[in-house]
């Protein structure tokens, strides 16, 4: 924590220095920008400040060809059929929309779209630029724009109501946004930014030429190149790194690290490339070093890394090699396959912690819901849980999803409810009391169990689980339910 503490205090420096620099180192550099060149339509937004340059081939991308490369990807991480089926449906309504949206962009004029990211002390922003040819629909591309993909991002707000669930919106943040012709490109951002973007003084970035240059003709190009002024501010604020990576100069970083480039192929051919170009050979040997002794520091602070199998190999398989004076990764389909294989255990068992952790979430809303019920039912049970906790409980959609386990979203009831007693004041051990459990045919490493006094603990073991349903601290009135079948 104080670690984290120091490196925040270290940082805000660094942003207010640079903040300083950025337009001194700027003008120093200042030099006529050049004519021509692939990525000549971003060169006019592109100064000093800029961070990073992502450059998409659009007519390149074949959404419909991601759906059966995700499907063998799966198969090949031994992911349930069930979830296979599921993600393909919901595949299945996506990608005929992305496709579509490729066709309709291509059409209105769009070929290429460059996402720009620029420093700022203030706040860090980002815009679109469209190179626009003849004819050209400025006005569709920005509609295209608010919809990227057919798959606009939503931003979820949640209003508290006191005594009931929260009142769920959600809006497209990019709405709100505009295009606007700059020369010939359509810029597409937040209206407040276009004042910033406006004010940008091109000038030559070479570095961004050659990081773009380096990722080819791939669908997906991004180009990162540190601000000149961060360079310089960063070392005064911190002038050595952390000791979980070895404590060097932090001008390894920042001067050591002259680009890099992130180059992605779209299915049915997906391949990945990652660039790192440093100063020389030397310091491309000394980042590596880096790497190394940052991943042997997770080892050592991290339980769970040191205890997952699959991590040595995987490392093994994204590190970087060093040829000359760059560091380079290369995974083609074959290699993405094989890191699958490797990764697919650690990604299952991440994943059915997370599902195991949203269905404790939802026994323990249910339960909440059972106690505002008996509140207002002189302490009496629910009889029929699902249709008496309906004013409880919020929207028919949120009712819908607590009751559904996340583990297995198909099974009718996801949750079995235990009326131990017809009045909670009869439940004479609340916190041994079970009131709800995730339905199951076979027990596998265990279920969630909700109990009368609110808590919901995992059970790993069966016996234990049915000594709880049969001890209980209820007062006789209620019923239990049957037993699944044991394995």
């Amino acid at each position: 924590m104080q670690l984290r503490r120091e490196l925040k205090v270290r940082l805000a420096r660094c942003f207010a220095l640079a903040a300083i620099l950025v337009p001194a180192t700027w003008a120093a550099a200042q030099a006529a920008p050049p004519a021509g060149g692939p990525d000549a339509a971003v060169t006019p937004f592109v100064d000093e400040a800029t961070m990073a340059v992502a450059r998409v081939d659009v007519a390149s991308i074949k959404p419909e060809a991601a759906g059966p490369w995700m499907v063998d990807l799966m198969k090949i991480m031994n992911v349930p059929q069930q979830e296979i089926d599921r993600a393909q449906k919901d595949m299945n309504e996506v990608l005929p929309k992305a496709t579509k949206w490729v066709a309709d962009f291509t059409k209105a004029g769009g070929k290429t779209l460059y996402v720009v990211a620029q420093f700022s002390a203030k706040d860090p922003y980002g815009f679109a630029v469209v190179p626009l040819g003849a004819g050209a629909d400025a006005a569709k591309l920005t509609e295209l724009l608010r919809d990227p993909m057919g798959a606009a991002p939503k931003n979820v707000t949640e209003v508290a109501r006191p005594g009931q669930p929260p009142v769920r919106t959600e809006t497209n943040p990019l709405a709100q946004f505009k295009g606007e012709k700059v020369g010939n490109a359509l810029v597409f951002t937040h209206p407040a930014i276009f004042d910033q973007v406006k004010g940008i003084e091109a000038g030559p970035r070479p570095e961004l030429d050659k990081a773009l240059a380096a990722g080819g003709n791939a669908a997906i190009n991004v180009a990162l190149i540190p601000p000149g002024g961060v360079r310089v501010a960063l070392p005064v604020a911190m002038p050595k790194l952390p000791p979980e990576l070895g404590g060097a100069p932090t001008t390894l970083l920042t001067q050591g690290i002259m680009w890099a480039n992130l180059a992605v192929d779209s299915p049915p051919k997906a391949a990945a490339r990652l660039t790192i170009q440093a100063a020389d050979a030397e310091t491309a040997k000394k980042l590596r070093g880096l790497l190394d002794t940052a991943v042997k520091s997770l080892k050592e602070q991290e339980k769970e890394v040191r205890e997952m199998p699959e991590f040595d190999e995987i490392v093994k398989a994204v590190s970087p090699e060093v040829v000359g004076d760059q560091l380079k990764v290369s995974l083609d389909t074959p290699k993405i396959q094989d890191l699958a294989r490797k990764v697919g255990p650690a990604i299952h068992r991440a994943r059915g912690q997370a599902v195991r952790v949203q269905s404790a979430s939802n026994l323990r809303q249910i339960t909440v819901g059972v106690m505002m019920y008996a509140n207002e039912h002189k302490g009496e049970l629910p009889k029929d849980l699902q249709a008496d906790l309906k004013p409880y409980l919020g929207t028919p959609e949120y009712i819908q999803q607590l009751f559904t386990n996340p583990q297995q979203p198909d099974r009718k009831p996801g949750y079995v409810y235990v009326r131990p007693a017809d009045k909670i004041t009869q439940v004479k051990a609340t916190a041994q009391t079970v009131l709800a459990y995730e339905s199951f045919d076979k027990w596998g490493e265990g279920i969630n169990v909700a109990f009368a006094d609110g808590h919901v603990e995992f059970v790993k073991d069966q016996a234990q689980f049915q000594a709880m349903l049969k001890g209980g601290g209820g007062g006789g009135a209620g019923v239990a339910p049957k037993l699944p079948a044991a394995p």
